[in-house]
C-alpha cells in the first residue's frame, strides 16, 4: 500500500522526530511505499523558533527575558540545522494537497506522538483526525496516539467535540492505557500498542546512533527541563555508581553550562544512550530507548499530567518500581531484562499485528 504518515514529525524535539522515523521504516520493512506527510502547523513550528520572546510584567524582567532569548539564539539555531539535517536525510518527507481531493494514497497513519494534547494543539485538529478531503475514501488509521493524558482532554471543555472528531478513523489505536479505557467507557473501541521506536526496534537505531568518544563510562541524564535538585540527585547517583555524568536537555539553558549538551542531532543523541552505563529521565522518549537499549535506568516523573504515559508502559512491562517522583528516592538497581524482554516482545508483537491487520485489503474490504 502507499501510506502516508502525518504527526509531529517537524518538532526540534528528539522524540518526535525518532518516533517518525521508527514508524516510517517499521512500514517500509513491511512492504510498504511510505511517505511522511510535510505538515508542519504553526502551533509545533512556533515552539522551535530560533527567538522567542515570553512575555513578562515589568520592564527589567522584560529586558532580562530579551536578552536571555538573544543569547539563545545561536543555541536553538544550532539545534534546529542538525534537526533539519536529519529530517532531510531520514525522512521519507512528501507534499500533499490536504485540501484538495485527487492523491494516489490508500491510506493515512495517524500518529504517534501527542496529537491528540489539546495542551499542544490548542484546537482539535481536523487533520490528525483524518479529517481533510484528500482523507476521503481513504483508510484511517490511528497508531500509537497520544493525549498525553485523559485529564487535558476533560480539561479543554470540548470533551465531545474530541469524541465526535474520532468517528473518521477506521481503526484506533493508543500509546496509553488509561486513554484506551477513557474511550471504552464511551464505547469506543481503541487498542493500547508499543510506541514506533519499539516497532523498529534497537537494531534500526543502533545503525543511524553517533556514538560518543568517551574514555570513562557514564550516567546519562535526559531532562526535559530546568531542576536544579534533580541535577544534584543525578550527580549524587553518579558519584555512588562511580561514573561521570553526562547532561542532555532539551530547554536552552546552556548559557549558564556550556557542558550540558543540548544541541545534539538525533544520531548524536541515540548514541550517548546507547554507550551510557545508567540512565536517569524525566522524558517518555528516554525511558523508552533506555528499554530499547536494555540499560539500567529511573524515571523522574515531574509533571502529574505526564506520569500516565510513562506508567502505562512501565506497568505493562513489569517496570512499575522504575519511577518515582522528584520528591521520593530512586531505587538505583539493575534491570532484569531476562523478565522485561518477554513482555516486551509480546507487546511489539501485537502492536505490529494491529498495523498489519489495519492495513490488510481484507481489513479495508470489510469496513467498506
Amino acid at each position: 500500500m502507499k501510506i502516508g504518515i502525518l504527526t509531529f514529525h517537524s518538532a526540534a524535539n528528539y522524540g518526535a522526530v525518532l518516533q517518525s522515523f521508527g514508524l516510517q521504516e517499521y512500514l517500509i520493512s513491511a512492504g510498504h511505499q511510505v511517505s511522511v506527510i510535510n505538515y508542519c502547523p504553526d502551533y509545533i513550528s512556533e515552539l522551535y523558533k530560533a527567538l522567542i520572546i515570553y512575555p513578562e510584567s515589568g520592564f527589567l524582567k522584560s529586558i532580562a527575558s530579551l536578552v536571555r532569548s538573544l543569547l539563545v539564539v545561536p543555541i536553538r539555531s544550532r539545534r534546529n540545522a542538525r534537526f533539519r539535517k536529519f529530517i532531510q536525510d531520514k525522512i521519507h518527507l512528501s507534499k500533499l494537497d490536504l485540501y484538495g481531493s485527487q492523491n494516489d494514497f490508500d491510506a493515512f497513519v495517524l500518529g504517534s506522538d501527542q496529537i491528540w494534547n489539546h495542551d499542544i494543539t490548542k484546537v482539535w485538529d481536523d487533520i490528525f483526525f483524518g479529517n481533510f478531503p484528500a482523507a476521503c475514501g481513504k483508510r484511517i488509521i490511528s497508531y500509537a496516539a497520544s493525549a498525553g493524558s485523559v485529564s487535558q482532554i476533560n480539561s479543554s471543555h470540548t470533551e465531545d467535540i474530541f469524541i465526535t472528531k474520532l468517528s473518521a478513523i477506521d481503526r484506533i489505536s493508543v500509546r496509553e492505557t488509561f486513554l484506551a479505557e477513557y474511550l471504552a467507557a464511551r464505547h469506543i473501541r481503541a487498542e493500547v500498542v508499543a510506541d514506533p521506536v519499539f516497532l523498529a526496534g534497537a537494531l534500526t537505531f543502533k545503525n543511524i546512533a553517533r556514538c560518543p568518544k568517551r574514555r570513562k563510562p557514564y550516567l546519562l541524564f535526559f531532562r526535559l527541563r530546568l531542576d536544579s535538585c534533580l541535577v544534584k540527585t543525578a550527580e549524587d547517583i553518579a558519584r555512588r555508581l562511580g561514573l561521570e555524568l553526562v547532561v542532555i536537555t532539551s530547554s536552552s539553558e546552556s548559557i549558564r553550562n556550556p557542558n550540558i549538551r543540548q544541541c545534539l542531532s538525533p544520531e548524536e543523541f541515540i548514541g550517548y544512550f546507547y554507550e551510557a552505563s545508567y540512565i536517569i529521565t524525566t522524558s517518555y522518549h528516554g525511558m523508552a530507548f533506555s528499554i530499547l537499549f536494555e540499560k539500567d535506568f529511573n524515571v523522574i516523573s515531574i509533571i502529574r499530567n505526564e506520569t500516565e504515559r510513562m506508567s502505562s508502559l512501565l506497568s505493562i512491562l513489569g517496570l512499575e518500581d522504575r519511577i518515582s517522583d522528584q520528591n521520593s528516592e530512586l531505587k538505583v538497581s539493575a534491570v532484569d531484562y531476562s523478565e522485561v524482554n518477554p513482555k516486551l516482545e509480546a507487546f511489539v508483537a501485537r502492536s505490529r499485528k494491529f498495523l498489519d491487520n489495519s492495513l490488510s485489503v481484507s481489513a479495508c474490504e470489510s469496513d467498506s
